[in-house]
């Protein structure tokens, strides 16, 4: 295979028999107008545009499949154990939240990336993590999830523009996303929050015009949600009740009490984790844009996008470039010349 042109997303993957069950469960097939997609325009908070309907999918049906989707109960208490890990997923949410931002992609691509990332990384959890391998990881979640959802979406140059201490070369993008492909069994269509959010939202009786404002509260709450562990061990529907509810609370407080318990019949949840959930989300900072925001003088741009930057200078960066082998395709073969050109040092690339 040509990694260098290979799309890796394109329709006759997503139709293999690899899938999600969420499309075995669909009896029409998909669509443009009928798949998850976001217009590249602010208006794309609009409702009820935010995402498609498909009343096939009911609530029943999504919780019933959400833990599929999800990591195991171990892969909390596991990643805690690891502060410099944990610091690095957080690290990754909070970039692609700032790249929800700047590429306008849907909160749902954004969702569905961390749930690649916590899937892929559950079942590597042993390899030695160093910041650039998490980097990598995480531009290569965020492309397979905005080729998902998303109408335009970005060169994988363009992705990497900002926020991040390396640049990878596109086939050594590509390459991660075929090992995150195999380590999520091309399972990309999940369920997350947002799955349940859009569904409720639109069940609730609310004013069209408090819609909006709504929506952008709840994608405040869930997104801080994201870069938080704590919320691992809490279901999607869960935290998109909570979410819910919370928004509520805040921008309809005459309606709050009649919406949310319209809201908790629409989607059943444990009373105890509901409250666990709100606690949490209490302490969620949520404003994406600040807390994404790289201190001044932190990020820096490429001359030529030819290499991986390694501006570290301790001993985390990426001082072996074998080590690469632990998360890439076919990583049992010897690296050639043209791939070493990938993980030179800016002052060795090669022109």
């Amino acid at each position: 295979m040509d990694f260098e042109h290979s799309l890796l997303c394109c329709e006759e993957y997503i139709n293999s028999p690899l899938t999600s069950d969420i499309a075995d469960a669909t009896s029409t097939s998909s669509t443009p107008s009928s798949t998850a997609s976001v217009v590249s325009s602010p208006s794309y908070w609009t409702m009820p545009a935010f995402f498609p309907d498909d009343d096939e999918l009911t609530i029943p049906f999504l919780m019933s499949k959400q833990k599929d989707y999800e990591p195991d109960e171990g892969y909390a208490p596991q990643l805690q154990s690891n502060q410099t890990l944990c610091e690095a997923r957080s690290n990754a949410a909070r970039w692609m939240t700032k790249a929800h931002v700047s590429h306008k992609f849907s909160p749902l691509t954004i969702a569905m990336a961390m749930n690649y990332l916590d899937r892929y990384l559950q079942r590597n959890l042993s390899l030695p993590w160093k910041p650039w391998m998490m980097e990598l990881l995480s531009v290569a979640c965020l492309s397979l999830a905005a080729k998902m959802e998303e109408v335009d979406v970005p060169a994988l140059l363009d992705l990497q523009i900002e926020g991040l201490e390396h640049l990878f070369q596109t086939k050594t993008v590509q390459r991660m996303e075929l090992n995150v492909l195999s380590a999520i069994r091309w399972r990309l269509r999940c369920v997350t929050s947002f799955t349940f959010v859009e569904k409720a939202i639109n069940y609730l009786k609310i004013r069209q015009d408090m819609k909006s404002g709504l929506m952008m509260r709840i994608v405040e709450l869930i997104f801080g949600s994201l870069a938080d562990v704590d919320f691992l061990s809490i279901d999607s529907s869960t935290i998109a009740a909570a979410s819910v509810c919370f928004a509520v609370e805040e921008l309809l407080p005459r309606q709050a009490a009649e919406l949310k318990l319209c809201l908790l019949e629409y989607i059943p949840t444990d009373e105890e984790k509901l409250r666990k959930c709100s606690m949490l989300l209490e302490s969620v900072i949520v404003d994406p844009v600040h807390i994404t925001t790289p201190s001044k003088g932190n990020t820096k741009f490429p001359l030529s996008p030819t290499t991986v930057l390694l501006p570290y200078d301790d001993n985390s960066s990426m001082d072996n470039s074998r080590d690469l082998c632990f998360h890439l395709a076919f990583a049992d073969r010897e690296l050639d010349l043209e791939d070493e050109c990938a993980f030179h040092p800016k002052k060795q690339r090669r022109i």
